[in-house]
């Protein structure tokens, strides 16, 4: 995998991870992902999701968060006003699935009030 396209990860607290997807992901970053989403479900949490400096998704990826949230996790999207990323997500309507936030601190705040209810 290409470093510019790394997926990282951060266990912010007992019940709160933040995942932030950099560069292109597809296919080929697909496995990361889905080691990252093992590691999160395992402590039963919830989960941000950084959008912000993600140039390219395509369905491979789309289809793991969809299938994460289905399974019980909580995730909260940030999403950049990059046109790509923008289009994909109107285009696959994850405005209806996912709550989205226009920064990572806001989804933090969101995602701690959450926890704490």
């Amino acid at each position: 995998m290409n470093d510019a396209n790394r997926i990282d990860s951060a266990q912010l607290d007992e019940s709160l991870w933040l995942i932030e997807l950099h560069g292109e992901h597809d296919l080929s970053t697909a496995e990361k992902l889905d080691v990252v989403l093992a590691e999160v479900a395992a402590t039963g949490t919830t989960v941000v999701v950084d959008l912000s400096t993600t140039t390219f998704i395509d369905s491979t990826i789309v289809s793991r968060l969809v299938r994460f949230q289905q399974s019980g996790e909580r995730v909260l999207l940030v999403t950049p006003h990059e046109p790509a990323i923008a289009r994909t997500v109107d285009m696959l309507g994850l405005a209806e699935l996912f709550p989205f936030f226009e920064t990572q601190t806001a989804a933090l705040v969101e995602a701690q009030l959450e926890c704490e209810i």
